[in-house]
Parts: C-alpha cells; structure tokens; sequence
C-alpha cells in the first residue's frame, strides 16, 4: 500500500487527534494529511538498532539530548512523527505537552516501500525549517542513508554515519541500519 496524500481542506493537529485508530500511521505536512501503513517489521527493526546506538552514545553525552520516538507540532500546519529522534534538552522540558514543540535535534526517517509517493525532501524541508539540525533518511532496500542538514551526503552499506557537529564522537557503519545486520 503506497502512502496517500488527502487533498482536502487543510488538515489540523485537532482533526488528526479526531481520527481513528484504524491501523494506519498519520502525519500533516503544510495542512496536507499523509497516510501510511503501519511499520513493518524490517522498518522496526532498522528504527529499534538506531534507537540502542543512540541510547548509548546519549548515556554518555546528556547535555546532548535524549533519544524518543514522538511527535512533533513543528508548526500549526504541520505534524511529524520520525521513526526515531534526538530531541534536545529544551523539549524534554516542555511541562503538560503531548508533543514535542518544534523539529528534533536530529530526525532519522526509516523509508519503506509505502512511503514511495510521500515527499521526502519536503518532510526533510520542514524539519530543518523548524529548527532540526539534520535529517537522516535510511533506505533498507538500497542500503543507503541520505543525510540533509550538517552537509548533504549519500552513504552506501560500507560507510560509516557521523555527525559530527550535532552528535560530537558518535558513529555507526551504515550497515548497522540495514534490516538484516551484516555489520
């Protein structure tokens, strides 16, 4: 099932918390509803080995930030939820929030075959818009990450992903992040 963009009125954070929960994962982009299956479990497993390197590395560097898998209002026309981010210490803070205010510090997308008709430069436009330093899609099928923000980069499997100005000291190969771990 491919994703779907609804072209009706302008969406709202509102309207979405109105929606069922029906087996499919929701976001808005500039008022435009996108709709998507539910994570597969290669796409799981890819988001749960992002989310162990970076608990680790975040062990050690607090002041960083902390890593969740939330929600983001990054404006009042648009609501995304990436597979996995860093969020910084500033959006922990937020006292009775449902959702995190503004873009993470680093949002790391998981693509999978549905997301084939959503448009990724303009998710990744409207995190770092909203103040998120890099965005790092994953591509478990190619075994490719593109990275935008801190520098746009492609990697393939035998590389190694590092950010360093954002997340200083920390690295993974690449291949850590394809579904079966050849690493």
């Amino acid at each position: 099932m491919e994703a779907v963009s609804v072209a009706t009125a302008p969406y709202t954070l509102a309207d979405l918390e109105r929606m069922p929960d029906d087996g499919m994962h929701r976001e808005i982009l500039h008022g435009e509803l996108i709709e998507l299956p539910l994570a597969k479990l290669g796409q799981t497993r890819t988001a749960m080995k992002i989310v162990a390197s970076l608990l680790s590395y975040l062990g050690h560097h607090c002041e960083i930030g902390t890593v969740l898998v939330a929600g983001f209002l990054l404006d009042a026309s648009s609501w995304l939820q990436p597979d996995v981010a860093v969020l910084k210490p500033e959006q922990i803070a937020v006292p009775d929030s449902d959702y995190a205010p503004g873009a993470p510090l680093v949002a790391f997308e998981v693509a999978s075959p549905s997301e084939a008709g959503v448009d990724s430069e303009a998710k990744s436009l409207a995190y770092l818009e909203a103040g998120a330093r890099a965005v790092v899609w994953i591509y478990p099928k190619t075994r490719t990450l593109h990275i935008l923000g801190e520098g746009e980069r492609r990697l393939a499997e035998h590389d190694t992903l590092e950010l360093p100005s954002i997340l200083p000291g920390w690295t993974s190969p690449s291949a850590t992040f394809s579904p079966v771990n050849r690493a």
